[in-house]
């Protein structure tokens, strides 16, 4: 699976994805590209890309690892400490189309998230990016799931009973 390009990771710093309610980040923080989760190639009428998962981390300006404190909700409530970290799933086309593709994507995932359910991602915005060379680049930026999809969670659950 491919790695973040310089192009992915500007992108991703420029857009800031976090929620609306989030302070903005840190002076001198940035996001930096930590690895690939995802990757399948797609065949496009101008040429092959892929649609790419990448999993980036909030990093200060010493690289140190940014932390937020969040409540677990189990039956004994205990203080978190995680990483701050965002996808941003990428995906390619003409710019026209990948533009208009991306704003719907966006909006499906908008409506779900809105109803605040916690087995539902938060997303974060979207972006296109033009390219000199073909394909144009389309951005969906969201919360990141430590255990990966359904079913992942689900083998977690089984091996990892609360």
């Amino acid at each position: 699976m491919p790695d973040a390009t310089i192009g992915d990771i500007y992108e991703v710093n420029d857009f800031d994805p976090r929620s609306p309610d989030q302070r903005r980040r840190p002076e001198g923080s940035r996001w930096v590209f930590e690895k690939t989760l995802y990757g399948v190639p797609e065949q496009l009428e101008s040429g092959s890309t892929q649609r790419v998962v990448h999993l980036f981390t909030l990093v200060s300006e010493e690289n140190r690892i940014m932390k937020v404190r969040s409540i677990e909700h189990t039956m004994t409530p205990q203080v978190l400490t995680e990483s701050q970290r965002i996808v941003a799933k990428v995906s390619g086309g003409n710019f026209t189309d990948l533009r208009k593709q991306t704003e719907e994507e966006y909006e499906i995932h908008n409506v779900l998230s809105s109803t605040k359910c916690k087995h539902i991602l938060e997303v974060y915005g979207c972006s296109t990016r033009r390219r000199t060379h073909p394909p144009s680049l389309g951005y969906i930026f969201m919360e990141y799931a430590e255990h990966g999809d359904l079913d992942d969670f689900l083998s977690y659950l089984e091996y990892n009973p609360e």
